[in-house]
């Protein structure tokens, strides 16, 4: 069994690395599919929402935390995959 401190890093980077790296993944359909600049600007504001889920998660580490970044997580998919296929000319 992890030491309690380790455990709490290993939370943290678990949390913050994925979500921080779908904002840049997100915005790349921009140059890749062809998407519109609307597109862009939901998909940052959807990805920086998930992020401060995934933050809040990461700081606080509570039930209810980890109840809102899971449904953030449900919502944040299909979110954006529908804005892509709207946006996509």
């Amino acid at each position: 069994m992890l030491p309690q401190y380790k455990a709490d890093q290993l939370m943290f980077w678990q949390t913050l690395l994925p979500s921080a790296a779908l904002i840049p993944l997100t915005m790349s359909q921009l140059m890749v599919a062809g998407a519109a600049p609307v597109y862009m600007v939901i998909a940052g504001i959807l990805g920086v929402g998930f992020f401060c889920c995934s933050a809040r998660l990461a700081l606080r580490k509570s039930k209810g935390a980890a109840r809102r970044t899971l449904m953030a997580s449900i919502f944040y998919l299909p979110l954006i995959f529908f804005v892509l296929l709207l946006a996509i000319h």
